[in-house]
C-alpha cells in the first residue's frame, strides 16, 4: 500500500496493537512535531512525558494532546488503542466556523484527558478512529474533507467528555 499521498503529510492514524514490550512513540518530534494528537486507549496503560513531567493514562481513556516539542508517548506492553495526529491546517478545517468553533479552538490548544470511559462512550469513539484509519488506507483516494470530519468528531467527543 502506497502511503505517500499528500494527505499523509498532514494526518496520521494507526491502531496500537498489543505487543510483548513497551513502545516509545515520539509524537513531539519531526515529522509530526506540530501535529495535534488524539489517543484512544482501550486497554492497558501509557505514559505521556515532556521534560520533567509525566502523565499516566489508564484505559479506557481518550486524550487530546496539543503540539508539544519533545513529547513522547510510552505505551505499556499489552496495551491497545488508537493514535491519530493532524496538522494545524487539518485541525483548523475541522474546527471550521460554527457555533462551537471558538470553544473548540481554545479546547484544541489544551491537554485533555477523559479517563474511565463508559462503555457507551467507548462504543461511540472507537469507530471514529477506525474510520480515519480506513480512509487513510485508501490508496490514492483518501479525502482531506473526510479526514477533517473525523478529526472534528473526535474533538467534539473529547470536548463533551470534558463536560461541555
Amino acid at each position: 500500500m502506497n502511503l505517500e499521498s499528500a494527505i499523509h503529510h498532514d494526518v496520521r492514524a494507526e491502531e496500537i496493537e498489543p505487543t510483548i514490550q513497551t513502545r516509545v512513540i515520539r509524537i513531539g518530534r519531526p515529522p509530526q512535531r506540530w501535529f495535534h494528537h488524539a489517543l484512544l486507549l482501550t486497554g492497558g496503560s501509557a505514559r505521556l512525558s515532556h521534560d520533567d513531567s509525566e502523565t499516566l493514562i489508564a484505559a479506557p481513556a481518550l486524550a487530546l494532546l496539543p503540539p508539544t516539542d519533545g513529547e513522547t508517548l510510552t505505551v505499556a506492553a499489552g496495551s491497545r488503542g488508537f493514535l491519530a495526529g493532524a496538522s494545524p491546517e487539518i485541525v483548523g478545517e475541522a474546527i471550521g466556523d460554527h457555533a462551537e468553533s471558538p470553544a473548540l479552538r481554545l479546547f484544541s490548544g489544551t491537554f485533555s484527558l477523559g479517563e474511565i470511559l463508559a462503555p457507551a462512550a467507548l462504543r461511540e469513539v472507537t469507530p471514529l478512529f477506525e474510520g480515519m484509519i480506513a480512509e487513510l488506507s485508501q490508496e490514492g483516494r483518501a479525502s482531506r474533507m473526510v479526514v477533517a470530519a473525523y478529526v472534528r468528531l473526535v474533538m467534539i467527543a473529547a470536548w463533551r467528555l470534558g463536560g461541555a
